[in-house]
């Protein structure tokens, strides 16, 4: 997925939510995806992978929403959630 996320690149990404993101009026946009991130490590949720590449290569961070609506960066998810990451990475 890494190298999927490369190969399309941050502009062209960027573009694509910016576009949703005006056909649907300016509302939040949400990344979903099916795995139970209590149950297996983060780096294997697209939605980590993407935070982290995302942080990797811009700087800013995307928050979880937790199911009360809480929402926490990547230094804050639960152990079973979190990413691997390199020290001094965020």
């Amino acid at each position: 997925m890494w190298e999927k996320l490369s190969t399309i690149g941050i502009e062209n990404i960027t573009n694509q939510l910016a576009s949703i993101y005006r056909a649907e009026g300016g509302k939040h946009l949400a990344l979903c995806c099916y795995e139970d991130v209590t149950h297996s490590r983060g780096h294997q949720c697209h939605r980590v992978v993407l935070s982290v590449w995302w942080f990797e290569r811009t700087g800013r961070e995307l928050e979880e929403i937790t199911d009360e609506g809480e929402l926490l960066g990547l230094r804050k998810l639960h152990k079973q959630a979190a990413p691997v990451l390199s020290e001094g990475a965020l």
